[in-house]
């Protein structure tokens, strides 16, 4: 048995999935793992946009989301 990570299978995921929260005043909260948010460089407080979308797999259409970091970007200028 090999200790390296394996691809996702068909139907899989890609990426990582995480469960978007709807707080009680109407925000949602999206906890990102630090595994993504470290290698990116984006920090707690960070503006971010979310665009969801249809993404197109090869093995079919799910829904999914486009999720920027536009206080890098502004600072990226």
């Amino acid at each position: 048995m090999s200790d390296k990570p394996r691809g996702p299978k068909k139907g899989e995921a890609a990426g990582v999935v995480v469960k978007l929260t709807k707080l009680d005043d109407g925000q949602y909260l999206l906890p990102l793992p630090d595994k993504i948010t470290d290698g990116l460089g984006w920090n707690i407080g960070d503006d971010l946009d979310l665009e969801f979308t249809e993404l197109c797999e090869t093995w079919g259409e799910t829904q999914g989301c486009v999720i920027r970091n536009l206080t890098k970007e502004r600072e990226d200028v």
